[in-house]
């Protein structure tokens, strides 16, 4: 029998924590030795602030839910509406103005997210202001390889103008395949050569499967639309805002609803974007006699149906 509680993560977190001007609902614990896909949805008030800052460990993928944020990248801002996505990597000088009251989905490889924030929150509870705090959550972020820095005086630019922030709706590539358009939201450079990020744009009815041959998790987010995902026989529709954690070695596929689907595959281990490329040169060249079976084999790509 699907437990399907443990596959669609809606509402039900297995964890809530709360800071000063923050909660955090924590929706799937980092995996395996690498600490990939925990998934975490935080609730900033107006006017919140995550300070300038570098961390030494982790990748983290920011996509704002609601709400309007500034995100300042090495000395450069921009604004962000709901949609946009942010990469923060390892030593990258970042920070965030919440203009509104905002809700952003955050998606972490090589860190335990919530154990710092569980901490930072203890600290906040128990000394609610004073040098106390100020002294422990100093010992918190040195011991987590997190830095405070001087907030510069940033210059503003537009979205475009920064290669970490990936706009609602774009990608550094899209492909448009039968049925699907594919869009590369994080490079695999971007998350230290671990994996990828694809927005799957899918038409209705549009199938995608995979036949249960992949060594890590899957972690999904419905963007837009409703799917139907089915495993083990047995099937459950999705909405807009739901996540999907589907386990090591689990077959499934995703169906698109009657009007479409954009899915967020938040933690793409396969080179897709190599089998992509090599398979658009490939239908460019089709003396080339090379076969997409044969392209998937060699990327490592679990998904059928992008063809």
């Amino acid at each position: 029998m699907v437990k399907w509680e443990e596959i669609v993560l809606r509402g039900a977190a297995l964890e809530r924590l709360a800071g000063e001007h923050w909660k955090m609902a924590v929706y799937t614990r980092p995996f395996g030795r690498d600490l990939i896909c925990e998934a975490a949805d935080v609730e900033f008030a107006q006017d919140a602030q995550i300070p300038y800052h570098t961390r030494q460990h982790g990748y983290e993928t920011v996509l704002l839910l609601s709400g309007c944020a500034e995100v300042t990248l090495y000395g450069k801002c921009c604004t962000l509406e709901p949609g946009d996505l942010v990469e923060i990597e390892p030593f990258m000088p970042c920070g965030f103005h919440f203009l509104k009251d905002s809700v952003v989905r955050v998606i972490a490889h090589g860190v335990d997210m919530a154990r710092i924030c569980r901490e930072g929150g203890r600290i906040h509870e128990a000394y609610p202001a004073g040098e106390q705090r100020a002294a422990l959550l100093n010992e918190l972020y040195q011991a987590e390889g997190i830095r405070l820095l001087v907030e510069p005086v940033a210059e503003r630019v537009e979205k475009t103008a920064l290669p970490e922030v990936s706009a609602k709706g774009s990608g550094q590539e899209i492909f448009p395949l039968h049925g699907v358009t594919c869009r590369l939201r994080v490079g695999r450079w971007q998350i230290g050569g671990k994996a990828e990020a694809w927005e799957y744009g899918m038409d209705a009815g549009k199938t995608l499967s995979c036949p249960g041959t992949a060594p890590g998790p899957s972690l999904f987010m419905v963007c837009d639309g409703s799917a139907e995902v089915e495993t083990g026989g047995e099937k459950r529709s999705v909405k807009s805002g739901d996540l999907l954690w589907l386990a090591p070695y689990q077959a499934f596929s995703l169906t698109a609803g009657d009007a479409g689907a954009a899915l967020l595959d938040c933690h793409c281990s396969a080179t897709l974007l190599r089998y992509l490329e090599e398979w658009e040169a490939a239908q460019a060249a089709p003396e080339s006699g090379v076969r997409q079976a044969d392209l998937a084999a060699q990327n490592r790509s679990p998904l059928q149906g992008l063809e």
